[in-house]
């Protein structure tokens, strides 16, 4: 790891920022690959990439990221059928976020963690165009993803602080309640069980407020007991913080969308999201760690919002009865928050602190 240090000292700064996003447009050369068959159950290896209209095969040349396309003219060149420009800019943005990611890392190099944001960032590219085409998010990118992630975060550990847990899992906790509750409504719709399930999510919610406003005393003493089981059992193990932390994180990020897919379930008889989404935010939440996970729904949800909006704008109340790939506004955040979302942080973080005094 030393002597690869010492070598990009060795070479002037643009050749490895040439040498990153080369590598970015080939990347994403193989994930315009993946994003086209893996939705249509075809292997990403084998065979060679084709023109789908004549069945031209493309040759090496044909296939420099980038570079071709222009060369081309945007058409094949066996029956001039316009080729999607979705394939360039799709190469074009791996290169520039495989470039950002080098930004982030370059000061203090981590090999390994550097090629673990990179893995992240390929995924959530995947994710966020198969949505868009195909409002699905496979399971072989979701699933082995969240698998990938726990494997990164134990060796390449991402811990949690004590204090900000003892919030982070209570938060869990309850998210987790509501969703047993609505479930509950749902395996037995009876009116007294649905009011019994209301006024007991009610009393909880609003006994675990209380209890933190008017028995401030006690909920002091209960966190500086949490605090020390925390630092005896897990404070001295940089594995176990990490895995504590995306656990934290999986259950807020996949149980949040979990609950709020049962409660509409609930409200309106209806299914109002997809279980990719949940999927997804297993894998989000065991990379990032419960805080940027809950700043990556809240970034998503802004997004999807300013969209709505926009389409309300435009075509009007038709707008809710659209469905909106919201995979692509979670892999939007994520990237975002892979990127710089201890600078996106600390800065939320000084603000709140400045408002307060």
């Amino acid at each position: 790891m030393e002597q690869f240090t010492e070598m990009l000292h060795l070479m002037p700064q643009w050749y490895w920022n040439l040498t990153v996003f080369v590598f970015g447009s080939i990347v994403g050369s193989f994930l315009n690959v993946v994003i086209y068959r893996l939705p249509l159950g075809q292997s990403i290896i084998t065979p060679r990439s084709a023109c789908p209209k004549c069945g031209h095969k493309i040759t090496a040349l044909e296939n420099i990221p980038l570079i071709s396309y222009i060369l081309l003219g945007g058409k094949c060149s066996g029956c001039k059928t316009a080729i999607s420009p979705i394939y360039p800019f799709v190469e074009l943005l791996t290169a520039l976020l495989f470039l950002a990611t080098y930004f982030k890392h370059k000061q203090q190099l981590n090999f390994y963690a550097f090629f673990a944001d990179l893995s992240f960032v390929a995924a959530c590219i995947c994710l966020i165009f198969i949505d868009y085409r195909h409002m699905i998010l496979p399971d072989a990118i979701t699933l082995r993803g969240t698998i990938v992630a726990i494997l990164i975060r134990l060796f390449i550990p991402n811990p949690t602080a004590a204090t900000a847990s003892f919030f982070g899992i209570q938060f869990s906790a309850l998210i987790v309640l509501t969703y047993l509750l609505f479930l509950a409504v749902e395996k037995f719709d009876y009116g007294v069980v649905r009011l019994a399930a209301y006024l007991l999510l009610l009393m909880i919610t609003g006994g675990w407020l209380l209890m933190s406003m008017l028995y401030l005393e006690q909920y002091l003493d209960l966190q500086v007991t949490f605090l020390i089981l925390w630092e005896n059992y897990l404070g001295s193990r940089a594995w176990a913080l990490s895995l504590a932390n995306g656990l934290i994180g999986c259950t807020i990020g996949a149980g949040l969308l979990l609950a709020l897919r049962q409660i509409y379930f609930v409200l309106r008889g209806i299914e109002g999201m997809g279980l990719g989404d949940v999927k997804m935010m297993l894998m989000v939440g065991f990379y990032l760690g419960w805080q940027l996970t809950i700043a990556t729904l809240v970034i998503a949800s802004l997004l999807g919002t300013i969209l709505a909006l926009a389409m309300f704008l435009q075509t009007g109340r038709e707008v809710l009865k659209a469905k909106v790939p919201f995979g692509v506004f979670l892999g939007m955040a994520a990237i975002i928050l892979t990127l710089y979302g201890q600078q996106i942080l600390e800065w939320y973080f000084n603000n709140l602190i400045s408002v307060r005094q």
